[in-house]
């Protein structure tokens, strides 16, 4: 380590004590404990503190004189000790007495009862007994009708019935006759009639498409009386499709005359289209209160108070309220119509006429209001024949009636036929069934 010659004078203090060192420190495990520091040579520090020995000095630069302890560094184990310590845990663990687990008994199976045991019996059955064998089904056997069926029958009924009637167009002509008139549609085409040309009529459109077949026939008898002395007209309607079905008259209208001479338009002088008023009873309600209010917007939106119809030529007015009408005339559909009509409107004005057109089946649910004085009514194409027929359009209303005859003729002969077919399938049923 040193050599034996050399004088202690020149070797260093750390160098000097060193002798006993062991070699290998780390296979010794000493004692864990709490090792005390070298203290700070004094010999470095004693000048400065004989330098400052007189001066006052505050704490933080003064000496301390604390010795500061610090924990020893435990030395680690080594390798050996670690694993001679796994071995001692391993026997301790082999040596450790062994836990036995003894379980519970199973409880004892619950009782079957009787309908189980036979339940069971059963399944056994069928597990050992073969599959049934498939039994052959006999197919029915298929008859075939030896007559059509009713709607075949009636088919070739009608499709015989139009036939006949395209081919022979007089064959109608001997149904013709004289149609006779009813009160009701002679007294109203006497008030159509008594009608002049300074007359101002209240037209209201309160029916669908769908009733067409009825009302259009009852349309064209009354504007065939009302265009003989140009009527002045005011044409309204609360139903949407009502409204549309109005705008079909304005072509007929025009080509009679109305606000229309030589070519040249005259708006509001003949006849006035108010259009859709919305509200049901409410816009009637409201016509039955002013109605010269109403004519100040017509369809277009123009005011209408202007024309000759509400205004005469030396400026007085025509139309004020409902009395100064002359006729109210309502094209229905519906009960609900009539009932609005008779109520807002008649009501207002009892003394002008009002007269109803409709459909066939309405007609006896509105009875009632026919007792009242000043109100008319005729019902589908039967009432426009007689309408035609007490304004002497004999030839018109002939060949209609004929028409109508025929055709309720052929759907009596197609009930007829029908029936027998019934009796005569019925009656071979029983027959079939013995055979």
């Amino acid at each position: 380590m040193r050599e034996s010659g050399a004088s202690t004078a020149d070797t260093p203090d750390w160098l000097i004590g060193g002798e006993q060192t062991e070699d290998l420190p780390w296979l010794q495990a000493e004692p864990s404990g709490l090792s005390v520091t070298a203290e700070p040579s004094t010999t470095t520090s004693s000048s400065s503190d004989e330098f400052f020995s007189g001066a006052e000095l505050p704490p933080w630069l003064r000496a301390s004189t604390e010795r500061i302890v610090e924990p020893a560094a435990t030395p680690s184990l080594s390798w050996l000790q670690r694993l001679s310590s796994r071995e001692a845990e391993l026997e301790d663990e082999a040596s450790a007495p062994e836990v036995v687990v003894v379980k519970p008994p199973l409880p004892m199976p619950a009782p079957r009862t009787p309908d189980q045991v036979a339940a069971m019996a059963l399944l056994e059955r069928l597990i050992q007994s073969p599959l049934p064998q498939p039994v052959p089904v006999e197919q029915p056997t298929v008859v075939r009708r030896r007559l059509p069926k009713l709607e075949h029958w009636l088919a070739w009924v009608l499709l015989v019935a139009v036939l006949v009637s395209l081919l022979i167009p007089g064959l109608p002509n001997p149904l013709m006759g004289q149609v006779q008139p009813s009160p009701t549609a002679i007294a109203l085409s006497e008030r159509l009639t008594a009608l002049g040309s300074d007359d101002v009529v209240l037209v209201a459109y309160e029916w669908g498409a769908q009733r067409v077949a009825e009302l259009r026939p009852l349309e064209q008898a009354l504007f065939k009386q009302l265009t003989v002395d140009r009527t002045k007209l005011i044409i309204v309607s609360t139903d949407l499709q009502g409204a549309i079905l109005a705008f079909d008259q304005l072509g007929p209208l025009r080509a009679a005359g109305y606000n229309n001479e030589n070519g040249v338009t005259f708006g509001g002088r003949d006849y006035v289209l108010l259009g859709y008023r919305p509200g049901g009873e409410l816009a009637l309600r409201s016509i039955a209160g002013d109605l010269r209010a109403q004519l100040r917007r017509d369809y277009t939106g123009q005011d209408a108070t202007a024309g000759l119809l509400a205004t005469r030529p030396d400026g007085s007015p025509r139309v004020e309220t409902l009395a100064d009408l002359a006729m109210i005339v309502v094209m229905a559909d519906q009960v609900q119509d009539v009932q609005a009509w008779m109520e807002q409107i008649h009501s207002a004005a009892p003394q002008v006429p009002i007269a109803f057109l409709l459909p066939q089946e309405v007609y006896p649910q509105v009875l009632p209001y026919l007792r009242l004085p000043n109100v008319y009514a005729v019902a589908g194409q039967r009432g426009a024949a007689e309408l035609r027929a007490a304004s002497g359009t004999d030839e018109v209303v002939s060949t209609m009636v004929a028409n109508q005859t025929w055709a309720t003729i052929m759907f009596v002969i197609v009930m007829m036929v029908g029936s027998v077919i019934v009796i005569i399938e019925r009656l071979r049923r029983p027959a079939r069934g013995s055979a």
